[in-house]
């Protein structure tokens, strides 16, 4: 989908939006490149900080390929053990500053 020149124009890179109280608890800038892992991948991404961002959750931009694919994140094969469904929107995360 980024592939989509207007898009680009629109949203020219993929960012992570985290909460700047938890952004500087991991030594983390607006603008930095961050890494966000779980336990079936991660991704490599810029941190875009704001206050609407509720501190521990961080929120990705769909639609990117390769190292910045928020699939990456996820797994078909791990699912929930009551209802069966795969994680999917929902996942644990660790940021951490690239490099």
């Amino acid at each position: 989908m980024k592939h989509i020149e207007n898009l680009r124009v629109l949203a020219p890179e993929p960012l992570a939006w985290v909460n700047p109280k938890v952004a500087k608890s991991a030594g983390i800038s607006d603008g930095d490149e961050i890494i966000v892992e779980t336990r079936s991948g991660e991704v490599s991404v810029k941190a875009s900080l704001t206050e609407d961002m509720m501190p521990g959750v961080v929120s990705l931009t769909h639609g990117w390929e390769n190292e910045q694919n928020a699939n990456n994140l996820v797994s078909l094969d791990i699912c929930d053990p009551v209802t069966g469904y795969c994680e999917f929107r929902n996942v644990a995360c660790r940021i951490k500053k690239a490099g």
